[in-house]
Parts: structure tokens; C-alpha cells; sequence
């Protein structure tokens, strides 16, 4: 008998800790709910790399260094290019957090890099303030190009 209670015990502690562990990653949670009336306008990193994105789905960017588009291949320090772009959901994300801004370059300044080329930004809310990011590298390093809304 004595096992059994100290079994539920456990069990109960167990649960409690997963229920505290999973609401703590909600309220935590800093991602906005991307929608384009946030992405339409121009967006800026502390380089001066550029991006606007108008209301019929193109883009322009302007100065974005060239760790954007992987490995420099080239001796520029930055890039300019234009495309299309749209909002991407997964389909497993009903709360539309994990949305990414889907970029398709049509055309880059650099011949080095090919066009069509795909990529994505990422999303989080500073200080109240919604920017958009990208990793330079490994994602683990945490090392990225912020944009902030102008």
C-alpha cells in the first residue's frame, strides 16, 4: 500500500512539474503573430541593410550582406536584390507564432549567387516591438541580422 501511494505521489509531482514546464514555454513564448499588415513597409538592420515589402507581394532589398545568402562567395560585403514574398505557416501551428516571411529572389545584383533564391526571416516581439531576423550560421550560436521597422 505504502508503495503504491508514494508511486502517485511521483506521478502527481511528475505532472505538475510538465503542466508548470509547458505553461511556462507559452506565457514565454515571444514570437508575434505575423500577418502582412506588420510586414508591409521598410525594415532595417543596424548596417543599414534594407527590405521593403509592398502591399502586391514584392520586395526590394538593399545593402543586405552577403552572410544572408550563405558563404561569401564574393568580395562584396553586401547585396542587393528584388522578389517576391509571402507569409508561410505550417500547418501544425494553429496560434500562426512559428509564421515566417518566404522570400524568392527573381533577381540579385551579384552574379556569384543564382537566381531563383529562396530564404525566410523569422519573427519575434522586443520590447514590444515586432522585428524580423534571420541566423547568420548555425542557429545554435544564436547569431543574427536584425530588422527593425522604420
Amino acid at each position: 500500500m505504502k508503495a503504491v501511494v508514494i508511486g502517485i505521489v511521483c506521478a502527481l509531482v511528475l505532472a505538475l512539474g510538465l503542466v508548470i514546464y509547458v505553461l511556462s514555454r507559452v506565457f514565454e513564448d515571444t514570437r508575434p503573430n505575423l500577418t502582412s499588415d506588420i510586414v508591409l513597409g521598410t525594415w532595417r538592420d543596424a548596417g543599414g541593410g534594407e527590405f521593403t515589402f509592398d502591399a502586391d507581394g514584392t520586395f526590394r532589398a538593399g545593402g543586405i550582406p552577403v552572410l544572408f545568402f550563405g558563404p561569401p562567395r564574393t568580395t562584396a560585403p553586401t547585396m542587393s536584390g528584388a522578389g517576391a514574398w509571402k507569409l508561410k505557416a505550417p500547418l501544425e501551428d494553429p496560434a500562426g507564432r512559428l509564421t515566417t516571411v518566404s522570400l524568392a529572389f527573381n533577381s540579385l545584383d551579384q552574379s556569384e549567387y543564382g537566381v531563383p533564391y529562396g530564404s525566410r526571416l523569422l519573427s519575434q516581439t522586443v520590447d514590444g516591438s515586432v522585428i524580423l531576423y534571420w541566423y547568420v550560421g548555425d542557429a545554435d550560436l544564436n547569431r543574427r541580422m536584425v530588422l527593425e521597422k522604420v
